[in-house]
């Protein structure tokens, strides 16, 4: 029966680690676009990239 507690363990642990990195990454997304770190053309290229790989 103790599997079955270490296993819920450890998917908790992991649950909560994607949990807080996916925020420290919208977080940090949003630092860097608000402090005017890349440009409108820049946002635009990486936009048209991103789109290109989730394509194939």
């Amino acid at each position: 029966m103790t599997h079955y507690y270490a296993l819920l363990s450890i998917v908790y642990m992991i649950s909560f680690v994607l949990l807080f990195d996916r925020e420290r990454l919208a977080r940090g997304n949003a630092r860097f676009c608000r402090n005017c770190l890349l440009s409108a053309q820049d946002m635009g290229r990486l936009q048209s990239i991103m789109a290109a790989c989730q394509d194939s």
